[in-house]
């Protein structure tokens, strides 16, 4: 069995531990055997969020929006001109959503790659 099922192998962890745990699920099969390990959070994402990841491709090109996921990929790169960027995969409640980060956003949020 690749995964034990149930929450018997997850319910003494803490909720950072419960997510890295699904998401690892999540990647090797492509989706979420359980529930979302957003579910718990879904009513602050509700108040919160501005958007979901489905209605992004429907908005005008610059609308400011806020959306409340899971990170599940960063693959890191570089522009042509040698300046670090990252590729990221978000993940909400009702699909994913693909983000570029430059180098300006990569300095203003520093303190949360670690």
């Amino acid at each position: 069995m690749l995964f034990e099922t149930g929450n018997t192998a997850i319910s003494n962890t803490t909720p950072g531990t419960k997510m890295k745990f699904a998401r690892r699920k999540r990647k090797a099969s492509d989706f979420y055997f359980s529930s979302s390990p957003l579910s718990e959070y879904e009513e602050k994402i509700k108040l919160l969020a501005t958007n979901s990841s489905s209605e992004i491709s429907e908005l005008p090109e610059g609308t400011d929006v806020i959306i409340g996921g899971i990170i599940t990929d960063i693959k890191k790169s570089t522009t042509k001109k040698g300046d670090p960027m990252m590729y990221i995969t978000l993940d909400d409640m009702e699909g994913a959503i693909k983000c570029i980060a430059f180098s300006k956003e990569l300095k203003e949020y520093e303190h949360w790659q670690k």
